[in-house]
């Protein structure tokens, strides 16, 4: 057990280093977003009527629509959680690739299992350092776009709306991390995270062809982007499905146990 706690607290401290860099940027840029949102929503209608004149194709690869940017979750939606969900993909991607490999390229895994330690309490000791450390960092991100939204603008924003992000974002961040750590333990060298930056852009790709023609309308349910869609929250004002949810993380837990079983029977080279 305390062998566990040391390794899930030595992964903390480099997380949350990371973490409390990755948030001031994020939140920069929420200072630098939100503001515009009051005059832009009083040019709602000029907007909407450019909207209405772009090519039906474009407005539906992008998912474009009249509260696109007219409504507060519309506007930090399109202006930062869509930007948030791909960083936060390959972000994902990133800590699961070098989770494992890292510990085997500089040879700290090799130590790790010649002590009273056990595979499962370093795999998921990690992938545990990982969910508190994302968990906490995603909170305080969220919660300041709640507040920010409030004191900046004039609109209430939807709770409901800020709630459904931070859960979509921690579930794309834990898709991709099983991802990343099953590549990780499977591939040698670094060749994992570029694998994995494929499966991405191939997924975003796959939403967007999928939103252009209905032959293609298959491909959507291959992606993540259709299960975990916030437009129903933001012109609904309704959860997202339960089921898609737990679609998500069938997938993540799939990954896991995948990636766990390789790492399980895997050599550690001397």
């Amino acid at each position: 057990m305390k062998k566990t706690l040391s390794i899930i607290n030595f992964e903390l401290k480099s997380l949350n280093r990371f973490y409390i860099w990755w948030n001031i940027a994020w939140i920069s840029m929420i200072l630098l977003i939100v503001p515009f949102y009051s005059s832009i929503s009083e040019e709602s209608e000029k907007f909407g009527e450019l909207y209405e004149n772009l090519p039906e194709g474009i407005r539906v690869a992008f998912s474009l629509d009249a509260n696109t940017l007219s409504t507060i979750e519309g506007f930090i939606n399109t202006e930062l959680v869509e930007l948030l969900v791909l960083a936060t993909s390959i972000l994902g991607l990133y800590f699961g690739a070098r989770s494992i490999q890292r510990e085997i390229n500089n040879k700290s895994l090799l130590f790790l299992v010649t002590k009273p330690v056990s595979r499962f309490s370093i795999f998921f000791g990690k992938a545990k350092a990982v969910l508190i450390s994302s968990f906490f960092a995603n909170a305080v991100l969220f919660g300041f776009v709640y507040f920010a939204a409030e004191i900046m603008t004039t609109e209430t924003i939807s709770l409901l709306y800020v709630v459904s992000s931070f859960l979509v974002i921690m579930l794309y961040l834990f898709l991709y991390y099983s991802l990343g750590l099953m590549l990780g333990v499977l591939r040698e060298g670094g060749s994992a995270l570029g694998v994995g930056v494929v499966a991405v852009i191939s997924t975003f790709m796959f939403n967007i062809v999928s939103n252009l023609s209905d032959k293609a309308d298959f491909l959507k349910y291959l992606t993540p982007y259709y299960y975990l869609d916030l437009k129903t929250v933001i012109n609904d004002n309704v959860g997202i499905n339960l089921f898609n949810y737990f679609i998500i993380l069938s997938i993540t837990v799939t990954f896991f146990i995948i990636g766990y079983l390789i790492f399980k029977n895997k050599d550690i080279d001397t």
